[in-house]
């Protein structure tokens, strides 16, 4: 009981310091953690870098270059908004914006189960942004930031079908899926009316 209790305890203190995590404080954080990355060095010509932000939706990694992250943060509820398409979870307001959120794996029809357990209800949401367009995501976890090698990454499966094929831009070693969120942002089937 004493360990559960503990385990509440951190969980609570972790969900506090996010709370007080700005948009600017998150993204100095991971540029910061970037550069670090880049500092490490490595042997050889690693070739052109990309930058990118590291979530798991169930047991399956994926990723967003880095320059079209605005945040992450954790919500408590998320409004639903009636005669929406499948893929719209609702709606929710962080730090007085307001958000459509989009539920990732029913856009692109994987078959993942989330892994996500909470006893607090919470949702994890990371914000796409480009100009004029922002919207969140919901994901299970999220990974960090990483500096990945764009040789290294590999053409997609043919298995990949659909919505798939049109939005995954490539795959490492490491099974590791690099989304197209570029595409994702500019798609005019995201937008609902």
């Amino acid at each position: 009981m004493v360990e559960l209790l503990e385990l509440l305890k951190q969980k609570r203190n972790a969900f506090q310091v996010q709370a007080e995590m700005t948009p600017e404080k998150a993204q100095k954080i991971l540029q910061a953690r970037a550069q670090e990355l880049r500092a490490g060095g490595a042997e050889e010509d690693a070739g052109e870098l990309l930058e990118i932000l590291e979530f798991t939706l169930g047991k399956e990694h994926y990723a967003f270059p880095l320059k079209w992250v605005g945040g992450v943060c954790r919500v408590d509820e998320i409004t639903k908004i009636p005669g929406t398409p499948a893929f719209v979870k609702g709606v929710v307001n962080v730090r007085s914006r307001i958000y459509s959120v989009v539920d990732l794996a029913a856009f692109l029809d994987l078959s993942v189960k989330s892994e996500a357990v909470s006893a607090l209800a919470d949702e994890m949401l990371l914000i796409l942004v480009s100009g004029e367009t922002e919207f969140a995501v919901a994901i299970d976890s999220l990974e960090g930031v990483r500096t990945l090698p764009i040789k290294s990454l590999q053409a997609t499966l043919p298995t990949f079908r659909g919505a798939q094929a049109e939005y995954f831009k490539g795959m490492t070693t490491d099974y590791l899926v690099l989304l197209d969120a570029e595409k994702l942002l500019t798609d005019k089937k995201i937008v609902v009316d």
